[in-house]
């Protein structure tokens, strides 16, 4: 004779949970593709990558900047200073790398001040490699 097995709603509930959340990409993963993408050249679906990161877990600091990075490679430098800034954020704020791109893309920006800023701030984090 067969056994049947008998759960309960919350069971059942509890068990589709379980295995939805390894279906599932998480920042990390689109993160990994948009790098992947981003070697490949293929700068759009990178891009799409690191948004969806971005909107998984809004403190992926490296997800900001490749995409800046990626931005900076296309043309775009709109968004550019604000995912810096959230990197900067994100990371610590010694990071000379940041700090030029940031200051570059002010300087494009038309921003000459904040640009000087971000550049003296590369200058003193980090002055052995300006």
């Amino acid at each position: 004779m067969k056994q049947v097995l008998r759960l309960s709603l919350p069971t059942l509930l509890a068990l589709f949970t379980i295995l939805l959340a390894g279906c599932t990409k998480k920042s990390d993963d689109f993160l990994l593709s948009g790098l992947s993408n981003e070697k490949q050249h293929k700068f759009q679906e990178a891009l799409s990558d690191f948004n969806n990161a971005i909107r998984l877990d809004s403190n992926n600091a490296k997800a900001y900047l490749r995409r800046a990075l990626i931005a900076c490679r296309t043309g775009f430098t709109q968004p550019v200073g604000a995912d810096l800034s959230k990197y900067i954020e994100l990371t610590s704020p010694d990071l000379a790398t940041a700090y030029i791109g940031r200051g570059l893309t002010n300087m494009l920006q038309g921003n000459i001040h904040e640009s000087i800023k971000d550049l003296d701030n590369a200058i003193v984090v980090n002055p052995a490699n300006i």
